[in-house]
């Protein structure tokens, strides 16, 4: 049975998330998808945070392992095989030499990618919300969950212009993400980042909402597509491998989708 994607990406903007390194030297020119690696702008609800950071009941470790033990279970790694052409063949000088074989006749050369990406579960029978850019055009698609069980999966669809892709797993009664509402957020919120980063499944990191609504061009003329962006930055650190992975407010609640990372080495690194 196909879910209507229509449904799902309606929910889904709860608030697709961009995954900015902020430094001193911002440098907006080295955006890049998070297919394999992924850093995310979040987002958080206002009336959880005002709910949770009162007076009397104020706990930042209770805070934040309450939301991680309630929402990790339902966040997935994404493990993708893909072949890509190479742009040139390093035979042809070869072929050339002994023939004169045009180049267009030759074998073209390939070469496996492996990539890795996070996902987020959104129904007890295997659909699972992720990233287009970690699905795209893969061959392989494997999605390990937090048990370290692994399934083959499929794509179900995908919607370029926003970066969202809906996957399938056969599987039955898995935890599955509650989906908030970004509209509600406000900027300096907490917000955490959960997903697969190099491949360190489960990572959680924490950070603020450091803006919204932002736009950075950064799937425009991607496959030919209009391009949606309407980004939530944060400042929690994310990797490569955080992409389709869950940005979540205070209440547990999914408010965002690791998107892309802006940095000048790809990497933020949070762990010691």
């Amino acid at each position: 049975m196909r879910h209507s994607l229509a449904m799902v990406f309606g929910l889904i903007l709860i608030g697709i998330v961009i995954g900015v390194v902020l430094t001193t030297n911002f440098n907006l020119d080295s955006k890049s998808l998070a297919g394999t690696t992924e850093k995310v702008y979040t987002e958080a609800t206002g009336n959880q945070s005002e709910q949770a950071i009162t007076a009397g009941n104020f706990n930042p470790n209770s805070m934040f392992t309450d939301v991680v033990e309630k929402v990790r279970p339902s966040i997935v790694s994404i493990y993708t095989t893909k072949t890509i052409k190479l742009r040139e063949n390093p035979f042809f000088f070869f072929f050339r030499d002994f023939g004169n074989i045009p180049e267009e006749q030759l074998p073209q050369p390939e070469m496996k990618q492996q990539g890795l990406g996070s996902g987020i579960i959104i129904s007890e029978d295997g659909y699972i919300l992720t990233n287009n850019h970690v699905v795209e055009d893969v061959d392989e698609l494997r999605v390990k969950l937090i048990d370290n069980s692994e399934y083959e999966a499929k794509v179900v669809g995908t919607d370029p212009s926003t970066d969202i892709a809906l996957i399938k797993i056969d599987a039955k009664n898995l935890p599955v993400a509650i989906l908030g509402d970004s509209d509600k957020l406000r900027i300096g919120e907490w917000v955490l980042a959960i997903g697969n980063p190099l491949n360190l499944t489960s990572t959680v990191t924490a950070g603020i909402v450091s803006a919204l609504h932002r736009s950075i061009d950064i799937l425009r003329g991607r496959n030919n597509v209009t391009s949606i962006e309407n980004f939530i930055q944060t400042d929690a650190a994310i990797n490569p491998g955080n992409s389709g992975g869950a940005l979540v407010n205070l209440r547990g609640e999914v408010i965002g989708v690791n998107t892309a990372i802006a940095t000048t080495t790809r990497y933020y690194m949070g762990y010691g």
